[in-house]
C-alpha cells in the first residue's frame, strides 16, 4: 500500500557514537545492546534498550533483503511503525521525511516512509516481511522508475514483484489495481531469502494482543413513532423514543405509549 510514526530509524549504512550524527545499519547477528551510562554497549542486559533491539532487527532486514532481492541500490529510507488502519498491514509514502538539520543554502534532503502496522505482526515471521518486501517494491519503483498515480499498483510494480517473489493480487483475478495484496511464491526469491534470514535480523517485539476493548454495542432504535397522551387533556402525539414533552395547557408531561 502506498501512502503517519512512532518508532522511526534511517536506514543509513553498525552505530556512529558521534551524537551530532548517528546513522544506524545492520548489527552483526551476535550483537546484543544494552544500556551503559545512559548510551549502549555491545554486551550486558540487552533487555534494558527493547526499542534500540526493535530498530536495529528492523535496519537490518531492511538492509538483508536489500542486498538480496534489489543488489542493494535502495536508497535510505525512513523505517517506522504505524497503526495506519485496521486493515493496512504496512504502507509506503514518498517524501514523508525532511531533514530538519540542514542549513538554509543546502539542497533539501528528502526521505521516503516505510511504515509497518503493529496490528499486523503477529502473523507469521514469513508474512510480516513480505509486507516488508512489498513496500520496498514502492519504494524502488519511485526511486528509480516511473511512478504511478497515488495509490495504484501498476504494471511495472507488479512485473517487479513477480522477480522478487511475491505474486500481486487484487481479490479480482489481476495483479494491479488500487487495492492490492500479494501471495508468496513457493520458492520464489523472497521465500529463498527469507530462509535465511538471521535469527537477529526478525523483530523481536511483536503485537498480539492489541489492548483495545470494544465498547458495548447500543441497542439500535426501532426507527418506529411512539405515541404519547397527556393524562390532563388526552391529546396525543407522535414523536422519537425517549421525548419528554409537556402540555402547555395542562402543565403535564406527555406520557409514552409502550
Amino acid at each position: 500500500m502506498i501512502l503517519k510514526k512512532t518508532l522511526m530509524i534511517s536506514s543509513q549504512p553498525f552505530l556512529n557514537l558521534n551524537p551530532s550524527e548517528m546513522h544506524i545499519s545492520a548489527p552483526p547477528p551476535s550483537a546484543k545492546f544494552s544500556s551503559c551510562n545512559g548510551f549502549f554497549s555491545d554486551k550486558g542486559r540487552e533487555m534494558d534498550r527493547p526499542s534500540i533491539k526493535q530498530a536495529f532487527s528492523y535496519q537490518a532486514a531492511f538492509d538483508y533483503f536489500n542486498k538480496k532481492l534489489f543488489e542493494g541500490k535502495l536508497p535510505p529510507v525512513i523505517l517506522n511503525f504505524s497503526r495506519s488502519g485496521a486493515k493496512t498491514a504496512a504502507f509506503f509514502a514518498p517524501g514523508r521525511w525532511e531533514n530538519g538539520n540542514q542549513k538554509k543554502n543546502e539542497r533539501k534532503e528528502v526521505l521516503d516512509e516505510i511504515s509497518l502496522n503493529p496490528k499486523w505482526l503477529g502473523r507469521t515471521e514469513e508474512e510480516v516481511f513480505s509486507s516488508l518486501v512489498h513496500e520496498m517494491v514502492h519504494h524502488w519503483q519511485f526511486a528509480f522508475k516511473t511512478p504511478p498515480r497515488k495509490a495504484y499498483h501498476n504494471k511495472e510494480w507488479a512485473e517487479k514483484m513477480l522477480e522478487v517473489g511475491l505474486r500481486p493480487d487484487n481479490g479480482r483475478g489481476g495483479m494491479t489495481g488500487t487495492k492490492v495484496g500479494h501471495h508468496i511464491e513457493t520458492d520464489g526469491a523472497f521465500q529463498k531469502a527469507f530462509a535465511k534470514l538471521p535469527q537477529s535480523y526478525r523483530l523481536p517485539w511483536r503485537v498480539f494482543i492489541e489492548g483495545f476493548v470494544e465498547p458495548p454495542k447500543q441497542p439500535r432504535k426501532s426507527g418506529k413513532r411512539t405515541k404519547y397522551t397527556c393524562p390532563g387533556c388526552g391529546l396525543n402525539i407522535w414523536g422519537k423514543e425517549d421525548l419528554a414533552v409537556i402540555c402547555k395547557d395542562c402543565d403535564l408531561e406527555y406520557q409514552a405509549h409502550v
